[in-house]
């Protein structure tokens, strides 16, 4: 059978309930909980056309969510073709391989992507602007992007693994390919070095200096030491959680009380609610709807 509802109790003793209705076909109709109800219309291909989202009372005052519908097209591909909400319309246009070459955003400009061969990216422009363009080796691995008054090249080792990127200012002399520029005159350089285990051991930074890096057995990061850093130790429990120190034990429920100077407090469904000067809110499907930070208060629709 179809799942039709979904009821959780929190740690406090609270609940949570959603209820589902599906169609013969078992495609998804309609969700409801406390804070609001969602439809899900399709097309003849099983392809969703529209999401509505209807508040209850609790959903408006304690969230402020909103009434709103978000309609999809598509063409004869079945691709994406535009998306529209209460706040704007998004239209792509695509090639014959899919990749978007003209999305046109809401407030009217074009982000259009110029690719080559199976859909490698080759450069990124605004209303006619280039944002980035970008060269690769025959692997088709990244070996230069630009952005705007900079160009960034990369060399890999006979791994494949990064080994080194380099910054430099328009003007700068061309780089051929594999070529590593020296550091006097980057704007940027880095230095990469690997481990048997293909981790990072060790990054040499032209501007933070270097940065070594450990891991235990199981590949977590054990320790971080570098020029512009104290000795940081890191410990963990065997789910994997982060402790304060090596004598903590396990952190319950899989919930992290804080790691350094910052302490995190979680409601009962293990949601975030404060992390440093943070306040942060959810709705009944576990969505965030709100962050008060200092004077600053943030919503999310």
């Amino acid at each position: 059978g179809y799942l039709t509802a979904i009821q959780t109790t929190g740690t406090q003793g609270g609940v949570r309930r959603e209820t589902q209705q599906r169609d013969a076909l078992g495609r998804l109709l309609r969700t409801e909980n406390e804070h609001g109800q969602r439809t899900f219309s399709y097309n003849r291909l099983d392809q969703i056309t529209a999401v509505t989202l209807t508040p209850t009372e609790a959903g408006q005052q304690q969230h402020r969510m909103q009434a709103d519908t978000v309609r999809f097209e598509y063409d004869r591909s079945g691709w994406l073709t535009a998306e529209h909400a209460g706040n704007g319309s998004i239209r792509y246009q695509r090639d014959a391989l899919g990749n978007p070459t003209d999305i046109t955003l809401p407030d009217g400009q074009h982000l259009t992507h110029l690719y080559y061969g199976s859909g490698h990216l080759l450069q990124t422009a605004l209303d006619g602007l280039t944002v980035s363009e970008y060269e690769r080796d025959s692997l088709h691995r990244q070996i230069m992007r630009t952005q705007g008054q900079l160009a960034t090249y990369s060399g890999y080792d006979d791994d494949g693994l990064l080994s080194w990127q380099r910054s430099l200012a328009s003007g700068s002399a061309p780089v051929l390919p594999g070529q590593r520029p020296a550091r006097q005159g980057c704007v940027t350089s880095r230095d990469y070095y690997w481990n048997n285990h293909g981790e990072v051991g060790t990054i040499d930074d032209g501007l933070r200096g270097s940065v070594v890096y450990s891991y235990d057995r199981s590949g977590y990061l054990t320790g971080r030491s570098g020029q512009m850093y104290d000795h940081d130790r890191y410990y963990y429990d065997k789910a994997g959680n982060l402790l304060d120190n090596e004598g903590q034990g396990a952190v319950m429920n899989n919930r992290l009380p804080g790691c350094g100077r910052d302490r995190y407090g979680y409601n009962e469904w293990g949601e975030l609610t404060t992390r440093r000067d943070q306040q942060l809110e959810w709705n009944a499907q576990g969505q965030l709807t709100r962050v008060i930070s200092g004077n600053t208060e943030t919503h999310y629709g």
